[in-house]
């Protein structure tokens, strides 16, 4: 792991996370000034977990944010539609391997906060 301090990025990518790490981590991310970059791709996030990152992450300063892999569906999909409403910070965000489709409701949400959100530079849906 490099020196977060100095990169400016957390890569936890591929790390087995519970939902307990993800409160710390939220935490972690609210007071730090130096994380603007966070990796949990292939971390296969639990729901629960993930919902508590997502609730957080418009209070830091991240403005990386890679997802990839983590089987995000049903309504963990309107948690990440309501972190794109209220984060300012997010301009990059990487969602691709994930199944956002799967509700259709929860896409609706998603689009609409997509188009709300005009901040974010970068999407990734591969």
């Amino acid at each position: 792991m490099t020196d977060v301090s100095k990169s400016g990025e957390l890569d936890i990518a591929g790390m087995s996370v519970t939902s307990q790490m993800c409160d710390i981590l939220s935490k972690v991310l609210i007071q730090s000034k130096d994380i603007c970059r966070l990796n949990v791709s292939d971390c296969l996030l639990p729901p629960q977990g993930l919902s508590l990152m997502l609730a957080t992450i418009h209070q830091t300063r991240i403005h990386t944010l890679q997802l990839k892999g983590n089987n995000i569906c049903g309504p963990a999909v309107n948690k990440l539609s309501k972190m794109l409403f209220l984060s300012k910070n997010i301009k990059n965000l990487g969602l691709e391997w994930n199944n956002l489709g799967l509700c259709s409701e929860g896409m609706v949400q998603f689009c609409n906060a997509l188009a709300a959100n005009h901040n974010l530079e970068v999407l990734d849906l591969r």
